[in-house]
């Protein structure tokens, strides 16, 4: 169902010159990261090992990645189990995703919607992994404020300051890292280029003899 609307929403994006790559991560790159997640777990790639494992994505559009990745355990160990957590800010999107969880045989009520930055679904749970194409184009501005709150008190240097920052501030980068070595001399660089051109003529006379 979420592959579907996905390509809804390329041919669309086409159509209104668009980038498509805004809307929704291609399946292929999705292939790509649950490969990069999964390869070091021995664990739960072993075939016949009945694990249990739990999946988050903060800004799960349509189900993409959760569903590439239940696909990608199952096809290499269908006795594990992943289950599937989710937020999704966009109605239909979520929609679509809980409709997709909901055949997949997941439980809907992982699936929230709500703005992961500002109203976090899943503040308590813990997760093995975590996995998410953030929508960087969109403006988040409104939430600016509850990103600082959470953020600053754990990395007070992951924020600008700008009011300490200069503009216009120049780093001499000659000074510091450059070394001034004098140009060598005329009979020198005529002396190499003569060497030069005596072993291309030799050459030339051994392919030509």
């Amino acid at each position: 169902m979420g592959l579907i609307f996905e390509e809804l929403i390329h041919k669309f994006a086409e159509m209104s010159n668009e980038t498509a790559g805004e809307h929704f991560t291609p399946r292929e790159v999705i292939r790509l990261m649950v490969n990069l997640i999964f390869i070091e777990d021995d664990e739960v790639l072993t075939p016949g090992n009945p694990i249990v494992r739990t999946i988050y994505d903060p800004t799960a559009g349509t189900g993409g990645m959760l569903s590439v990745a239940g696909e990608y355990l199952l096809e290499h160990n269908p006795k594990a189990r992943l289950t599937m957590y989710g937020q999704e800010f966009n109605d239909e999107s979520y929609a679509i995703c809980k409709a997709d969880m909901l055949i997949k045989g997941q439980d809907v009520t992982n699936i929230v919607a709500g703005n992961t930055l500002s109203d976090d679904g899943h503040q308590a749970p813990k997760f093995d992994y975590m996995l998410s194409n953030p929508p960087f184009g969109v403006e988040w501005k409104k939430v600016a404020q509850a990103v600082k709150r959470e953020v600053l008190p754990h990395a007070p240097d992951a924020w600008i300051d700008h009011d300490k920052t200069k503009v216009g501030y120049e780093i001499p980068f000659n000074r510091h890292f450059y070394v001034f070595e004098p140009p060598r001399a005329l009979e020198e660089i005529d002396a190499d280029l003569t060497a030069c051109t005596d072993r291309i003529k030799a050459m030339i006379e051994g392919l030509t003899a």
